[in-house]
């Protein structure tokens, strides 16, 4: 276990232990008010005697408050007439101006108001400008509605009915400007001369308000209008008051309700009637609970009536009033009881006067037979007779005697009632107590979270701060029995958050309790138990994880000794610091993230180290964990779990202080816990850090010393370990540790040093984990690699993949030996390790080339059949490969120095795998199955193979552009038909009649010749291949030569060759027909060298055609000196060379006489 985590398990276990309890609320006793100091700021540390000196002066300013109260409050009315004079004459004639021109100067006028109101924030005018504020805040909410539903609008009518589904919500009116001044102006000036216009606009504004915005928007809009016109029936707004709830009711299927708010808006047409509003409401609720909308309100008591308009004009009650009050308190709860009877159908059958009256005077309100408590009886009698001013009375007496009769129930709703119907009355704090000790005394079973929560509410009611208290200034009476009220309140609200808190454990429970007492000390700074309170604010601060807040006041309170909280206090500062610590930088053994460097220095191996600065936070937490070292505790809890973290408080700072750099002040202190402290593991850790803040300093010697030192001490750290071989094998992995970083340190200075050390590593520490062994034989192949070593890296390297074989840091490795085995030509090796890679890994990235790298080897090694198959696999097993095809071709090259038929096989395997990759690989495997059959003499196969370059060539011709070795196979097909038509066209056969002999010449070969010519333009143009396209240009030439041949060789008849004159005749008449033909042949040949010399190549055709022209030209065309040396056929060489083509060879024969020419048939040429 870790220092910081026993740390945290010992001291939350002490602190559990040795803290008191909260007290919950409904235990604590009311306390006597306490001296005022509304104002005053929070004191700590006073004495008694400046407690009694204040408390005798301000009982002497109480005294004389009273007396001065009436002059005072003359004084203020004087102010605020001069104030509001001073306004109105600043200030009216421009906001009569800003109504007239409210929308052109609306937005200064805006300005203007905000201002006026930041600088006069609570003048009597004050009210005024936030009344007419928000009403110009309700314009601009107005007109940005209007203006977004417009851009909605138009935005829909882009959409179409689809697209308008996926649009979020419609814009809603956001009204909240407007209702928070509203409110305040209700919660800041409860007698504002607009307040009903600020509660109709209250009414409004929430009704206009979506419930997207506020989700009770309605049931506010509901409230403030009820208020309205419960507050102000005499306003014109109330019209629109009750037509609003009317209407809301109605929404609500309250149908009977709603038609009781519309006849009240029909029956105050009358606006001067004293009981337009109140008769109006209360009718409509009594037709609700009667169903009876007439005659609701003919009678009610005139008694009280009578004693009111007594005392207008005399200045006096009557003399009936008391009795009065107590007769009709009386009276409404008996009638409220009795009328429980009514539930009863038999009830006749018992009846008695009282119960009879009580129905008679139910059955004259209009409310019937039927149960009524006492409240709702107030309520009919007065509705009955139209609301009084002295009814406040009524009611007070009525709840004192449903208390006195120990109805706590209806009591309690009575003085609740009170409170909510005349919220500024000055009894109203007694009232709400009253409330809070009925539910722990009064109430059949005693519910204190009730009691709590109307103590709380009475803190929230009747505070310095609530329009009660404004209210009720000039009564100091009813102000200072509210303030104990509430300081009671708050202090039960708080120790009853604070009790929930520990019994749930919640963060959010405790933060809320501290809150609560926060308030409280702030309200109350000389309450009898302020130190008190101080220490449970200073704890629901600590558990609610407020940290820097706690400190504050655990602090405070170290300065008010002899207290029990005072030890506590100092062990929950040490800890406050602890987990702010770990709050805002997590493991204190990692340097913070934003730490500052405060200097730099060098060490001893020449680098340099950076010393950080300690953050303000670092150097408190030393302050009070050094303070807790010198601490002495007189409670005993605080005191054993003090000394139980002694080696803590002395272990972190010094950790601290290593982890910024501060060595030497952390080795002196972890030097403390190791003489102080040996057998505890924080012993141990400090060793640890001492000897790596050396190594850090690079400090070997240092490093050396100490690992060696501690690593003999059998005694550290043995209480919470197994013994001395532990510790040894503990310092002894230090030492270990230390020396690879060592190692790891040298690979910046010196590969070969490093590699060594990490040799020496290997040897020195065998039993090291696996990882640091298998990390340091890496580190020594790569080192010495780095150093030039490549034998000694390979055989580290060798090592390391034979002892980790299937290693993530084994592939590279079997590339790199590969590599190294082949560049000394050591390539059996080199092979075996690619394959290795292959095997190990065949999804390495290397993979691909390993096993292309083997196969070529292969090839160097002469195993061509092993060198194809390592191709073939390639492709087989890595079919995704960029160079798939590339790699299988290499294949059949190996494949033909295996054997003509492992080739054979090989080449149709291609075919089918790459049937369009790559045209001129296509082509060249279809002219090696060709030349195979031409080889093995099956011509019938051979044929069918030169078929299919042609269909294939024109198939990949269509698909994109060839290759030049595609182009000269597709047309060393071609060339073979124009070849046999050749050989074809040179077999000569004279007819021996002369008719015959003319059609053979100038008919029959002119058409073997044309096709011959079609071929030549086919071929050329097709393939475009300048070995074949010179064949070509040869058989063209050639064959015209031939043709001529055959005219200057053509025999003559018998009877013109036996006369020499007729056959000198003849011949020159064949010698005329041949001369064009020979022309064109010699045209044609020229053309063809031509041609050779423009493409700067040459060919076996281009010597033929040199051969022919010689031939026929040995003057102007003689033939080359023939050179010793290889021979090929063109510049680009075919797969295979050429056909082997018969050669036409000219006939050569004597000049004779020829017979006249006959004439030629069409067509001749």
């Amino acid at each position: 276990m870790s220092p910081l985590h026993r740390l945290t398990r010992r001291l939350t276990l002490t602190l559990a232990l040795g803290l008191p309890a909260v007290a919950s609320a409904q235990d604590v006793p009311l306390i006597n008010p306490p001296p005022a100091g509304r104002n005053a700021e929070r004191v700590a540390g006073v004495t008694a005697e400046e407690m009694a000196a204040y408390e005798a002066a301000l009982a002497r300013f109480r005294e004389r408050s009273t007396e001065f109260s009436g002059d005072a409050r003359a004084i203020v009315d004087q102010i605020e007439r001069e104030e509001r004079a001073e306004l109105d004459f600043a200030y009216g004639p421009l906001l009569t101006e800003l109504e007239v021109e409210q929308r052109r100067l609306r937005d200064e006028s805006i300005r203007r108001f905000e201002a006026f109101l930041v600088r006069y924030p609570s003048t009597e005018y004050s009210a005024t400008v936030m009344f007419r504020l928000a009403d110009l805040y309700f314009d601009v909410a107005g007109e940005d509605y209007l203006r977004e539903m417009d851009e909605r609008t138009a935005l829909e009518d882009r959409l179409t009915m689809e697209q308008r589904f996926e649009l979020p919500p419609p814009p809603a009116k956001d009204l909240s400007r407007s209702i928070a001044l509203y409110r305040r102006i209700l919660a800041e000036y409860p007698n504002f001369e607009y307040t009903d216009g600020t509660l109709y606009m209250l009414g409004y504004c929430y009704g206009e308000t979506s419930t997207d915005i506020e989700m009770d928007a309605e049931e506010l809009s509901k409230s403030y209008y009820e208020q309205l016109v419960t507050r102000f029936p005499e306003s014109r707004l109330a019209i629109d008051g009750n037509f609003a709830l009317g209407m809301y009711h109605f929404d609500n299927y309250n149908v009977k309700l709603a038609l009781e708010h519309f006849r009240k808006v029909t029956e105050r047409a009358d606006k001067e009637h004293a009981l337009y509003d109140r008769g109006m409401y209360m009718l409509a609720w009594s037709q609700y609970r009667l169903s009876d909308y007439e005659g609701a309100f003919d009678t009610f008591t005139r008694l009280l009536d009578f004693s009111l308009e007594y005392y207008k004009e005399s200045g006096k009650d009557s003399n009936m009033k008391p009795d009065a009050l107590e007769y009709l308190a009386i009276s409404m709860i008996d009638v409220a009881k009795n009328s429980e009877s009514f539930s009863d159908p038999n009830w006749r059958k018992y009846s008695t006067d009282p119960l009879m009256s009580s129905g008679q005077l139910l059955a004259a309100t209009g409310y019937g037979l039927n149960p009524a408590g006492p409240i709702q009886v107030f309520d009919l009698w007065f509705n009955k007779v139209g609301r009084r001013e002295y009814e406040v009375e009524v009611i007070k007496t009525l709840a004192a005697k449903l208390e006195e009769a120990s109805y706590a129930e209806d009591a309690i709703a009575t003085y609740e009632y009170i409170q909510q119907k005349w919220p500024t009355d000055p009894e109203n704090p007694d009232f709400q107590y009253r409330i809070s000790q009925l539910y722990i005394s009064g109430v059949a079973v005693r519910d204190d979270a009730a009691a709590d929560a109307a103590l709380a509410k009475l803190g929230e009611m009747y505070n310095d701060d609530s329009a009660w208290a404004a209210a009720n200034r000039n009564n100091p009476d009813a102000l200072a029995k509210a303030q104990a009220y509430q300081e009671q309140s708050l202090y039960s609200v708080a120790t009853g958050l604070h009790a929930r808190a520990q019994q749930t454990g919640s963060v959010a429970d405790y933060s809320m309790a501290a809150d609560r007492y926060r308030e409280y000390l702030n309200k109350f700074p000389f309450a009898n138990q302020y130190y008190q309170t101080q220490f449970y604010l200073a704890e629901a601060l600590f558990s609610s994880q407020r940290f820097e807040e706690a400190i504050v006041e655990y602090d405070a309170l170290l300065k008010v000794p002899g207290e029990e909280w005072t030890e506590a206090a100092q062990v929950r500062i040490f800890v406050s610091w602890f987990n702010l610590l770990n709050q805002r930088y997590g493991d204190l053994q990692k340097l913070p993230p934003d730490a500052v460097v405060e200097r730099t220095e060098e060490t001893k191996s020449g680098e340099q180290r950076n010393i950080y600065m300690l953050s303000d936070l670092h150097k408190e937490f030393i302050k009070s964990a050094d303070a807790m070292k010198t601490a002495s505790f007189k409670n005993e809890t605080w005191e054993t779990a003090r000394k139980e973290n002694l080696s803590v408080y002395y272990y972190l700072p010094a950790q601290i202080y290593i982890v910024h750099g501060h060595h030497e002040e952390g080795r002196k202190r972890m030097e403390e816990v190791i003489a102080l402290y040996r057998r505890t593991i924080e012993a141990s850790y400090a060793a640890n850090y001492i000897v790596t803040s050396y190594i850090a300093e690079g400090d070997l010697e240092n490093v050396a010393k100490y690992s060696a030192y501690y690593r003999m001490m059998t005694d550290l750290g043995a209480d919470e370990r197994t013994g001395a071989a532990e510790l040894a094998e503990t310092f002894g992995n230090i030492e270990a540790d230390a020396q690879f970083k060592l190692a790891m340190k040298l690979k910046e200075v010196d590969p070969l040093k490093a590699a060594k050390a990490f040799e020496d590593y290997l040897v020195q520490y065998p039993k090291a984990p696996d990882v640091n062994l298998k990390s340091a034989l890496y580190n020594a192949a790569n080192q010495y690699e780095i150093g030039g070593k490549a034998d000694t890296a390979n055989e580290l390297f060798e090592r390391f993949i034979n002892k980790y074989p299937k290693d993530e840091l084994s592939p590279p490795l079997y590339f790199r030996i590969a590599t190294n085995y082949a560049s000394v030509l050591e390539l059996n090796k080199s092979v075996e390790y690619y394959e290795r890679l292959y095997k190990n890994f065949p999804t390495s990235p290397d993979a691909p080339a390993a096993l292309y790298m083997a196969g070529f080897l292969r090839t160097g090694l002469g195993d061509h059949k092993g060198a194809a198959q390592n191709f073939m696999t390639y492709v087989e097993k890595l079919p995704a490969q960029p160079d798939s095809e590339a790699v299988y071709w290499l294949a059949g090259q190996q494949w033909q120095l295996v054997g003509d038929k492992e080739a054979l096989s090989f080449y149709r395997r291609y075919l089918q795998r790459f049937p369009d990759s790559s045209p001129d690989h296509v082509m060249e495997a279809y002219h090696f199955i060709a030349k195979y059959y031409e080889r093995t003499g099956d011509k019938r196969a051979a044929e069918q193979a030169w078929k299919d370059i042609t269909t294939n060539y024109a198939r990949l011709a269509a698909k994109g552009t060839l290759g030049p070795k595609a182009r000269n196979i597709g047309a060393e097909a071609a060339f073979r038909d124009m070849q046999v038509a050749y050989n074809n066209f040179i077999k000569v056969s004279y007819p021996k009649k002369d008719e015959d002999l003319i059609k053979y010449l100038l008919e029959d070969k002119p058409k073997e010749f044309a096709a011959i010519t079609q071929m030549e333009l086919a071929l050329i143009t097709t393939y475009q291949d300048f070995e074949y396209s010179s064949a070509a240009l040869y058989i063209s030439g050639a064959t015209f030569i031939a043709w001529a041949d055959m005219f200057y060789k053509a025999p003559a008849p018998p009877e013109i060759a036996a006369d020499e004159d007729l056959l000198a005749a003849y011949r020159e008449e064949l010698d005329k027909l041949g001369r064009p033909a020979e022309d064109k042949g010699i045209s044609r040949l020229q053309a063809n060298l031509q041609k050779s010399k423009d493409e700067k190549r040459a060919s076996i055709w281009i010597d033929k055609t040199i051969a022919m022209l010689n031939d026929r030209d040995p003057l102007n065309y003689p033939l080359e000196k023939a050179e010793v040396r290889g021979q090929s056929t063109a510049s680009v060489l075919p797969t295979a060379g050429p056909l082997d083509m018969p050669v036409p060879e000219p006939v050569v024969t004597p000049a004779t006489p020829a017979p006249a020419p006959t004439t030629p048939a069409p067509g001749t040429p």
